[in-house]
C-alpha cells in the first residue's frame, strides 16, 4: 500500500497538469479569435472609410467638370452675345448711314408736280428715332422676376390634383411677358444668344414652381423650357384615355356627402377642369347640372325658377347667388335662411 501512494499522487499531479495545458490552449484559441475578429472588424471599417472618401472624391470631381463645364458654357454664350450685339451695332451704324443719305438727296428733289413720285416721304420717315421693341422691353422685365411664386403661387406637386391650375396661371404669365412660344412651339434657336437666355430663365421658372420629386423626374442632362413642359404634361396627361374613364366617372357620381357646399362645388369644378385639360370639354350646362344632381340628401329636388327666359343659369352664378353659403351648410338651416336660393331644404 505504501509503494501505491506515489504513484497515485504523480498520476493526479500529471492529471492536473493535462488539465492547465489544455485550459491553456483553450485560453489562448479564444485570444486569437477574438484578435482575428477585431482585425477583421478593422478592415472592414477602414474598406468602408476608403470607399466613402472614394465616393466623395469622385462626387467632388464630377461636381467640378460640372462646374467647368457650365462656365465654358456660360463663356461661349457670352462671346457670342456680345459677336452679336457688335453685329447690331455695326448694323444701326449702317441704317444711320443710309437715312443720312437719304435725307440729304432729299433736300435736291423738285417741288410736288415736277417729278413723279416727289412728295412721297423718305425712307424711315414718320418713325421716332431711338424706338424700343415692345418684345425686347418685355423681356427685361421678365429677367427682372427671379421670384416666380409672386405670380403663380401654386406649386405643381405628384400629390396634389392642381395641374390645370398650374398651367392656365403659368401660361397667363408667359403670355404677359411674350414667353409662351418657349413651351408650346417646338421652334428652337440655338444659335441666337438671347434666345437661348430667356428659354434658360423660362427653365428656371418652370423648375422653382415644382415640386422636388417632381423636379427629378422631368430633369435631363440637356434641359429646355419646351422639353420640361411636354415632360409634365406626358407625367399629368399620360394614359390619356384611362384618366378620361377616371375622372369623368368620378365627375358624373360625384356627391356632396360629408363635403360642405363651397368644398362640393370646388371639387366638381376641378374634375371638370380636368376632363377640358384632358381634351373633354365639359359645357357649364352640364356642370350646373351635375352639381345640382349630387347635392346633399337635406335639399329635395325642387328647383325655383331659374330665369325669366326660362335658360339654365351659368356654373358661377349658380355657385355665387343660388348655392347657400358656408354659414348656411349645416342641415339645421332652415327654410327661412334659404328663402331665394337655388336649392330648398327638405322637411326632416
Amino acid at each position: 500500500m505504501a509503494t501505491l501512494a506515489p504513484v497515485d499522487d504523480e498520476a493526479a499531479a500529471a492529471a492536473a497538469a493535462e488539465q492547465r495545458r489544455l485550459a491553456d490552449e483553450a485560453r489562448d484559441a479564444e485570444e486569437r479569435r477574438l484578435q482575428q475578429e477585431t482585425a477583421d472588424a478593422a478592415q472592414r471599417r477602414a474598406a468602408r472609410r476608403a470607399a466613402a472618401l472614394q465616393s466623395r472624391a469622385d462626387a467632388a470631381a464630377s461636381s467640378r467638370r460640372d462646374r467647368r463645364r457650365l462656365l465654358d458654357d456660360i463663356a461661349r454664350h457670352e462671346q457670342a452675345l456680345a459677336a452679336a450685339r457688335l453685329r447690331l451695332q455695326t448694323a444701326d451704324a449702317a441704317d444711320g448711314e443710309v437715312d443720312d443719305a437719304s435725307d440729304a438727296s432729299g433736300d435736291d428733289i423738285p417741288p410736288a408736280g415736277e417729278v413723279p413720285g416727289a412728295g412721297t416721304p423718305p425712307r424711315g420717315a414718320g418713325t421716332p428715332g431711338g424706338d424700343v421693341d415692345p418684345v425686347a422691353a418685355l423681356h427685361a422685365q421678365a429677367l427682372g422676376i427671379l421670384n416666380l411664386r409672386s405670380l403663380v403661387p401654386v406649386v405643381l406637386d405628384l400629390a396634389t390634383p392642381n395641374f390645370s391650375k398650374w398651367r392656365r396661371l403659368l401660361l397667363l404669365v408667359l403670355g404677359k411677358y411674350a414667353l409662351a412660344d418657349h413651351v408650346l412651339c417646338d421652334a428652337a434657336f440655338p444659335a441666337v444668344p438671347h434666345w437661348v437666355r430667356m428659354d434658360l430663365h423660362v427653365l428656371s421658372w418652370l423648375y422653382s414652381s415644382i415640386s422636388s420629386d417632381l423636379f427629378e423626374i422631368v430633369t435631363t442632362d440637356t434641359p429646355s423650357a419646351r422639353a420640361t413642359w411636354l415632360a409634365l404634361e406626358h407625367q399629368f396627361l399620360g394614359n390619356r384615355e384611362t384618366r378620361i374613364v377616371l375622372v369623368d366617372t368620378e365627375f358624373r357620381t360625384l356627391c356632396q356627402g360629408s363635403l360642405s357646399v363651397t368644398d362640393y362645388c370646388r371639387r366638381m369644378k376641378t374634375l371638370a377642369d380636368s376632363l377640358v385639360e384632358l381634351g373633354e370639354p365639359i359645357s357649364d350646362r352640364l356642370l350646373t347640372i351635375n352639381v345640382l344632381r349630387g347635392i346633399g340628401e337635406r335639399f329635395n329636388h325642387r328647383r325655383c325658377p331659374c330665369s325669366s327666359r326660362g335658360q339654365h343659369p351659368r356654373y358661377a352664378h349658380a355657385r355665387k347667388e343660388r348655392v347657400p353659403p358656408a354659414s348656411h351648410d349645416s342641415p339645421r338651416c332652415s327654410r327661412h335662411d334659404l328663402r331665394g336660393t337655388l336649392l330648398i331644404p327638405s322637411r326632416p
